[in-house]
């Protein structure tokens, strides 16, 4: 896949990040500090990702921060997967591309 500037990547399997990015108080906080872009959107620059306040989690806070996001990440591909099978039932029975 290709990215253009306005993409980070995080090579990471790390997670206890990707709970971190997505969880309410880094999109508070995002909101508050990012530079906002037309329409409310919100610069994710590398000079500000880097210096995001993400703490360290202790060993319960891990494990429950981890099977949360399996969970959701389990619910996304599955939710994902309905229009994907119903497109290609359309395209099977009815020729439908």
């Amino acid at each position: 896949m290709l990215v253009n500037d306005a993409a980070i990547t995080l090579p990471t399997q790390d997670a206890w990040i990707l709970a971190c990015l997505n969880s309410p108080a880094m999109w508070f906080f995002s909101f508050r500090f990012f530079p906002h872009k037309k329409d409310e959107a919100l610069s994710m620059d590398i000079q500000y990702v880097e210096r995001l306040p993400i703490p360290k989690p202790s060993d319960s806070t891990r494990a429950v921060a981890e099977k949360a996001v399996r969970r959701l990440i389990e619910l996304t591909t599955r939710q994902q997967q309905t229009p994907r099978t119903l497109l290609d039932w359309l395209r099977v029975e009815c020729g439908i591309s």
